[in-house]
């Protein structure tokens, strides 16, 4: 089995609007009381990776210029939540927050040749792939992420209702990609006998760092809020 090291990038910005139950002082800003809060979020998250080929289209005609495709597996955007437990300081301006980030993911692309075409795996391809006839390939991509963040929070409550609160924390993550590519047809090559083969990739990513963080919150008229939300990590770990 080839080990396959992806480089994935995975990135999630969040903008909401939201309306306030707090209690809010003359200038909007709700009051933080100290105690924990518990939160839930739904999302909508598209994985991304380099490593998703899982079969390549061989065109040998016409012989001065035969011409080849590469078919990869493209990931959708699926669901995921992010689970949150926060606590805050008896200064109602320090805060503690523990959220785990869960996503898992199928997708799965398929492709058949047709008339003096070929589907084969993406190293067995050109001349070699002129012996297949009848063939077909099916390629299933799975990720699967796990991300718990501890992070702590000062509010900083700004002029004209803008709260800025910078973050600070550790994360950790763990990455798993999984490949299956399926290859079917008939190989003239020995006698037209039918082939049905199954390769399977897996990739595995363990790492923790540093996480840094920036909420942006405007607080306007009878309790009504826009937030803006960004954070990125830095991180090391094991493939």
């Amino acid at each position: 089995m080839k080990c396959m090291l992806p480089r994935c990038i995975f990135f999630a910005a969040f903008l909401f609007f939201i309306t306030s139950s707090e209690a809010a002082t003359q200038n909007n800003f709700p009051v933080e009381k100290k105690g924990f809060t518990v939160n839930v979020a739904a999302l909508y998250l598209l994985p991304s990776a380099d490593n998703l080929a899982y079969a390549t289209y061989t065109q040998p005609l016409p012989l001065p210029a035969p011409h080849w495709k590469t078919n990869n597996v493209d990931p959708t955007f699926q669901a995921a939540f992010d689970l949150g437990v926060q606590y805050t300081f008896a200064s109602a301006a320090d805060q503690i927050s523990v959220s785990y980030l869960h996503l898992d993911t199928s997708n799965s692309n398929s492709v058949s040749a047709t008339g003096s075409a070929s589907v084969a795996p993406p190293y067995y391809f050109g001349p070699l792939a002129q012996e297949l006839f009848h063939s077909s390939a099916k390629g299933t991509a799975q990720f699967d992420i796990e991300n718990p963040t501890v992070v702590y929070s000062h509010l900083f409550n700004l002029k004209y209702n803008i709260r800025l609160t910078p973050l600070l924390g550790i994360s950790t993550a763990y990455l798993k990609e999984y490949l299956e590519s399926n290859y079917q047809g008939d190989n003239a090559a020995i006698a037209g006998d039918h082939y049905n083969i199954t390769s399977y990739n897996t990739s595995k990513y363990i790492g923790a760092g540093p996480h840094f963080g920036l909420n942006l919150a405007d607080y306007l008229y009878h309790h009504f809020s826009i937030f803006a939300n960004t954070g990125f990590s830095i991180m090391a770990g094991l493939m």
